[in-house]
C-alpha cells in the first residue's frame, strides 16, 4: 500500500498544479469593476435600486414615504446609467 501512494505522489502533484493553474487562468477575465468603463456597474446599481423600489412599494404601499424614497433613488441610479458616457 505504501508503494502505491509513493507512485501516486507525482500524479497528485501534477493534478494539484494543473488545478491551481486552471483556477488562476479562469480568474484573469476582467470584471466590470476592473475596467475603466463605469457603465456596467451603473446599470447593475440601477437594476438593484429598481428591484428594491418594487419590493418596498409592495410592502409599504405606493403612497408611503419609503416607496417614494426608493423610487427617487431608483430614478437617480437609472438616469445615471442611461446617461453614462
Amino acid at each position: 500500500m505504501k508503494k502505491f501512494w509513493m507512485n501516486s505522489l507525482p500524479l497528485l502533484a501534477v493534478l494539484f498544479v494543473l488545478t491551481i493553474g486552471f483556477t488562476m487562468f479562469n480568474n484573469l477575465e476582467a470584471s466590470p469593476s476592473d475596467t475603466n468603463d463605469p457603465c456596467p456597474d451603473l446599470r447593475e446599481i440601477c437594476r438593484q435600486e429598481a428591484n428594491y423600489a418594487v419590493v418596498t412599494c409592495k410592502k409599504y404601499g405606493n403612497d408611503s414615504n419609503w416607496c417614494k424614497d426608493a423610487r427617487r433613488d431608483a430614478n437617480k441610479a437609472c438616469y445615471n446609467a442611461l446617461h453614462c458616457d
